[in-house]
C-alpha cells in the first residue's frame, strides 16, 4: 500500500513537470538549502548515489554543493 502511494506521488510529480522529488523516496533523501557549514564527527555513513561516493554522515554529504541526494549506508 505504502509503495503504491509513493509511486502515485512520483508519477504525479513527473506528469506535473515538477523536478523536485519528495524529501525521501525509497530511502533516498534530498539535501536542503542552506547547506551545513559545520557537522559533527558522528560516523553514520551515507552514499551519494549520483557520484557513487561514501561520506561519514548526512551532514558532511550535504555540505558539498554537488551532493543533491544521499542514501543510508556505504556505497556498494
Amino acid at each position: 500500500m505504502k509503495s503504491r502511494i509513493i509511486l502515485a506521488i512520483a508519477l504525479l510529480l513527473l506528469i506535473s513537470g515538477c523536478h523536485n522529488p519528495p524529501a525521501s523516496l525509497n530511502g533516498v533523501k534530498r539535501c536542503h538549502n542552506p547547506r551545513p557549514q559545520m557537522c559533527t564527527m558522528v560516523y553514520a555513513p551515507v552514499c551519494d548515489p549520483l557520484h557513487h561516493k561514501t561520506y561519514s554522515n548526512a551532514c558532511v554529504a550535504c555540505s558539498h554543493e554537488e551532493v543533491l541526494y544521499y542514501k543510508r549506508g556505504k556505497c556498494q
